[in-house]
């Protein structure tokens, strides 16, 4: 999953390899942040979806499960890429 430049300032020796795992390192952290404000608006959609359904509100219940599948799948590919990235 690497996002960097090109051009790095180190090329070779053990420098270079702490800017690749530096880079890696904010990357991953940077990618679990993502994925952790997409999970918490996923369950605020859930939330949305239960209060729907209590309320009998058909249009609020349609638009949030539609959200709710774009979510899922979103969350699918994005794990989908990341297990890619591991296995690569």
């Amino acid at each position: 999953m690497s996002f960097g430049s090109t051009n790095k300032f180190f090329r070779v020796g053990p420098f270079a390899k702490v800017e690749d795992a530096a880079s890696a390192f904010s990357e991953n952290l940077y990618f679990s942040f993502l994925f952790e404000e997409s999970v918490k608006e996923q369950l605020k959609i859930q939330e949305k979806y239960e209060e729907a359904l209590k309320d009998d509100d058909k249009d609020a219940i349609s638009f949030t499960r539609s959200q709710m599948q774009l979510y899922e799948n979103i969350f699918s590919l994005t794990l989908g890429y990341g297990l890619g990235e591991l296995e690569s």
